[in-house]
């Protein structure tokens, strides 16, 4: 359900008036008065500006508990101190999705948010791979809920593009980067690299990963893939394999999982020397214990250098190939 009450910006705050609004925290931090009691001192914001305000007792009941970025809703008084605006904070709480509209406690990008995703279709249109051109084409023309929220949102509350549309700025200028790096250094695979740069907002975390495998004469190294999966505890992430509707596999992941995109920057690995194009597929280090008790030869494998593909791959076999 959409907001329908009109919201109290704070450039219309007027000293002696008693307010309840929800605001966006933008700093909260602790402090004593000279008397040794503690209270709180707080930035508010929204897109016409910002004000402080005074939590002095933080302890009293209506206080609850919040957090620096938070969306909260406050009641107050406007009150004036050494010339400038700010509100004596009687009750506060968290507010929850529907009560807040984003937009109106950032700015809007400069730009027009049609104009940057005519750009970025145009610049998908340039990738000339098959499967990476449509991954892009399924994740920002396709999936209509995905890219609302894409050209609503801001990169970041703060530190750069912290506006409404700063995400779709923030995109396109790092895939125009790439495009540039790419025509500088030929030897850079323009396709995987402006891909990486824009499925990298879909979750958080590194775009490539690397992982531990055992190669050529048992001699372990550092495998590399594009994320498919949450981040995870490595400590988790050793005990178990990918298995079929895997929770952790993520939106993208799925799709780069089943054509097998995710495992392109292995070809860093062929010319670092770790791997061939073809050849058996390397297992990560306690799984080769475990197999060289239950599979006869199981080790032999490792006396050619591990491949990019194999039969498994061929034979749609992986994540958990016991069977």
């Amino acid at each position: 359900m959409g907001i329908v009450r009109k919201m109290r910006f704070i450039e219309t705050l007027r000293e002696g008036e008693r307010i309840s609004e929800v605001y966006l925290c933008r700093h909260k931090q602790t402090a004593m008065t000279k008397a040794g009691k503690p209270y709180e001192n707080l930035i508010f914001q929204d897109k016409t500006g910002t004000v402080d305000g005074k939590i002095w007792d933080p302890n009293s009941l209506g206080i609850d508990d919040f957090d620096a970025l938070d969306y909260i809703e406050v009641m107050g008084d406007v009150t004036s101190f050494a010339g400038a605006m700010q509100l004596n904070i009687k009750r506060v709480r968290k507010a929850g999705e529907g009560e807040y509209n984003p937009a109106d406690y950032l700015p809007v990008s400069e730009n027009s948010t049609d104009d940057m995703y005519t750009q970025l279709v145009a610049m998908i249109g340039t990738v000339k791979n098959t499967y990476l051109n449509t991954l892009l084409k399924k994740l920002f023309i396709e999936d209509k809920e995905f890219l609302k929220s894409f050209e609503e949102h801001s990169a970041a509350k703060t530190v750069h593009h912290g506006f409404i549309g700063g995400l779709m700025e923030h995109t396109l200028s790092v895939a125009r980067l790439c495009d540039y790096m790419a025509s500088a250094y030929p030897v850079i695979k323009r396709d995987m690299l402006i891909t990486a740069a824009l499925i990298k907002i879909t979750s958080p975390g590194p775009v490539i990963y690397s992982q531990e495998r055992i190669g050529l004469h048992n001699r372990p190294f550092k495998m590399f893939k594009f994320r498919s999966m949450e981040v995870q505890d490595p400590n988790k992430e050793k005990k178990q394999w990918t298995t079929p509707h895997d929770p952790r596999v993520t939106p993208v992941g799925r799709f780069i999982r089943k054509t097998s995109i995710d495992e392109m920057p292995q070809f860093f690995n062929i010319l670092i020397g770790d791997m061939s194009l073809v050849g058996p597929r390397p297992e990560r280090p306690q799984y080769v214990e475990k197999f060289k008790e239950e599979i006869p030869r199981y080790m032999i494998k490792h006396q050619v250098r591990p491949g990019l593909t194999g039969w498994a791959q061929i034979n749609g076999y992986r994540g958990d190939t016991s069977n």
